[in-house]
């Protein structure tokens, strides 16, 4: 499995639910539980201290952190 290539900068509410703020080398994206990154990344979750994808390719979980403050 690749290394997740975006980082958790943020997590925020709408009407919609829980959302969080990615930031990769090109790019600033938002994303909700659902959501596809890249063809290769599905949010399947977001908690209070990370998120967690599933890698399509290969199926295979991963939970990434949100930064300590």
């Amino acid at each position: 499995m690749p290394p997740f290539p975006y980082a958790l900068i943020g997590r925020f509410w709408d009407a919609s639910g829980v959302r969080v703020l990615l930031n990769g080398p090109r790019r600033t994206l938002d994303v909700r539980p659902d959501d596809v990154i890249d063809g290769q990344w599905r949010v399947d979750a977001i908690g209070d201290a990370g998120i967690t994808l599933t890698w399509l390719p290969g199926g295979q979980q991963k939970t990434v952190s949100f930064p300590n403050s």
